[in-house]
């Protein structure tokens, strides 16, 4: 890791320090899990994010007045959408629906999220093809709050909604000449 140098005065005050605030409804789903220090290594590498602050925990403490190393904010977006999406699929599945598309995503966070602390991943749907989801902290306080919008599969030959029963095998075009190329 490389060297940083070290402040002269005591390390910066969390931004909220005590402050926590609930979403306020419960989840219709929701998934807990705790990021490891390798997981924000791996994030990092692939989004060739370097920072000190998803990496070297001393660094945190004693420049940034974290407590541990903090969760990426587009990598809890990443979580979110992997859990909506695993929910609606299987919701989707038991009432004889197609998955549904991730068309617009709207998110923001409120309070970091560390290392080796539990979070807790939630989803409710507010309307048709419209959810919301967040995270809450270790203490049950939001800390990642979004509105995903999905809209139905459509067939990229013809703009058919694909969401209603699947097609017979008999009214699958096998050439281009039968699809919507022709």
């Amino acid at each position: 890791m490389r060297d940083h140098p070290r402040p002269a005065e005591a390390p910066p005050t969390p931004a909220f320090p005590g402050t926590v605030v609930s979403h306020p409804h419960e989840p219709e789903y929701s998934h807990t899990l705790t990021p490891t220090a390798a997981l924000l290594f791996r994030f990092s590498a692939l989004t060739f994010n370097a920072h000190a602050i998803h990496l070297d925990k001393q660094y945190c403490r004693d420049v940034e007045g974290h407590r541990n190393l903090l969760v990426h904010g587009p990598l809890t977006v990443v979580l979110m959408l992997q859990i909506l999406q695993g929910y609606q699929a299987a919701k989707a599945k038991e009432e004889g629906k197609n998955r549904e598309l991730i068309t617009h995503v709207d998110y923001r966070n409120l309070a970091p999220l560390y290392a080796e602390e539990e979070m807790k991943v939630c989803v409710r749907q507010k309307a048709d093809h419209v959810w919301a989801t967040w995270i809450e902290g270790p203490d049950g306080g939001l800390a990642v709050r979004g509105t995903v919008t999905m809209a139905p599969r459509t067939d990229a030959r013809t703009g058919d909604d694909t969401s209603s029963e699947a097609k017979s095998v008999e009214e699958i075009p096998t050439t281009a000449e039968e699809g919507a190329l022709a």
